[in-house]
């Protein structure tokens, strides 16, 4: 396990640090309060050694799930709203928004926050959010590695271009 604060590959404990618990390693672990240490039972070349039984009562690892919008949200928003035959300052009435907003939304001006998208999406019939799983080969980003340690803000903003 690593250490969430300096990526030492040998994390020994859970801790509190400005209010959020993290696995750190003997070095960090001063910079927070310790709460419980890491037990590891199981080293990495003996897991491979174990029965098909055994392997399946360990523990799964979790899939981390993005959600993103989705490319040309504008015009898409728009067209919908259109095919409602509403202006947008009636569409900014109903979804209770500026019509400054619903036009910086529909030019690309501003990008909406997920939970704006899942209003629209509710009110429009339509997919603003999508949602991206790390280890599964569809869900890698392009130009990331299948079961490399995580996403990188990078990561992110290449797959939006």
């Amino acid at each position: 396990m690593l250490c969430e604060m300096c990526n030492n590959k040998e994390a020994w404990c859970r801790a509190l640090v400005e209010g959020a618990e993290i696995s750190l390693c003997r070095n960090c672990s001063k910079f927070g309060r310790v709460t419980k240490e890491i037990k590891v039972e199981i080293p990495a070349k003996k897991a491979k050694k174990l029965s098909i039984a055994a392997q399946a009562s360990l523990p799964k690892k979790e899939k981390i799930v993005i959600e993103s919008i989705v490319a040309n949200f504008g015009a898409k928003i728009k067209k919908a709203r259109e095919k409602f035959g509403l202006t947008q300052q009636e569409f900014a009435i109903k979804i209770s928004e500026k019509e400054s907003i619903v036009h910086k939304l529909e030019t690309e001006l501003m990008e909406p926050n997920v939970d704006l998208a899942r209003k629209l999406e509710k009110i429009l019939h339509i997919t603003l959010v999508e949602q991206i799983e790390e280890g599964d080969d569809e869900g890698v980003l392009p130009g990331k590695k299948a079961g490399s340690e995580g996403f990188t803000l990078g990561d992110i903003m290449r797959a939006r271009q």
